[in-house]
């Protein structure tokens, strides 16, 4: 399994959003539960800018060679949360300043 090793800019926006399932019912009614055991797995918008062109590639290439949103890899989140997680989203490497390019990308943890 591999890991994550990248660090991202200072300031993430993590998020939290639980899974659940609804089911109308009528005359306004509605039914809501738990998707599964963990509905509460966090979410991390992260942004690596900042890079140099060759770094910013390697970080995006890392997300295509590793992850292709189907195999999850280890990674240690800015709150010290360790676990396994996938990267839903990401951003191929693009020009911001001059010799400065920006990577993001969104990471969701799924159970172990």
């Amino acid at each position: 399994m591999a890991a994550f090793t990248y660090i991202p800019d200072w300031g993430p926006d993590p998020s939290l959003e639980p899974a659940t399932r609804t089911v109308n019912l009528g005359d306004g009614y509605e039914q809501r539960s738990n998707k599964g055991l963990n509905p509460y797995l966090p979410t991390w918008n992260l942004t690596f800018s900042k890079r140099s062109q060759g770094e910013a590639q390697a970080i995006a290439a890392w997300f295509i060679a590793n992850t292709a949103n189907v195999t999850a890899f280890t990674w240690t989140a800015p709150d010290g949360d360790t676990g396994l997680w996938v990267a839903d989203k990401w951003t191929p490497a693009k020009p911001v300043d001059y010799n400065s390019w920006a990577v993001s990308a969104i990471f969701r943890k799924v159970p172990a």
